[in-house]
């Protein structure tokens, strides 16, 4: 197996959560960008293939989750920015599909279907920026770098 190989582990976590929930910009990136939670999830489906949005992930899998997660990843030296929208959310109880409400709103409790995310919110430009922070990974992977 090649990371055996390489004298490395097969896992190496990489998360990129943009923040906040209507709008936000890039700060770890020259392009400046401006876009909806509906344009990343529509870009994360529609452009990259991916079966749910960035958000929409989330919000299935618990913001708790999600803000837990990253929380600890930074602790650890992860450098990125953190998501005021997924902190917000936790801290007011608001989880996703657990609690009913999160970044999308669900018919109640634990009952997850599915939020309509249209097409015509896709944008290209979006896709480098959401697949940038693994290409990041994956080179300092081969340059022999261990953040970790």
């Amino acid at each position: 197996m090649f990371s055996q190989k390489a004298q490395k582990t097969t896992f190496r976590p990489s998360i990129y959560v943009p923040e906040p929930p209507k709008k936000f910009s890039t700060k770890r990136s020259f392009w400046k960008i401006q876009c909806s939670v509906i344009e990343i999830d529509a870009t994360s489906i529609y452009d990259l293939g991916f079966p749910m949005g960035v958000f929409l992930l989330a919000d299935y899998t618990g913001l708790d989750i999600a803000y837990s997660v990253f929380k600890a990843m930074s602790e650890r030296g992860f450098k990125a920015y953190d998501c005021k929208t997924i902190e917000s959310k936790y801290r007011e109880g608001n989880l996703g599909v657990k609690t009913g409400k999160g970044i999308y709103n669900y018919p109640a409790p634990g009952k997850y279907e599915r939020p309509k995310i249209p097409f015509d919110k896709l944008r290209r430009e979006i896709s480098i920026i959401l697949l940038s922070p693994a290409v990041n990974e994956a080179a300092m992977f081969f340059k022999g770098e261990d953040r970790y």
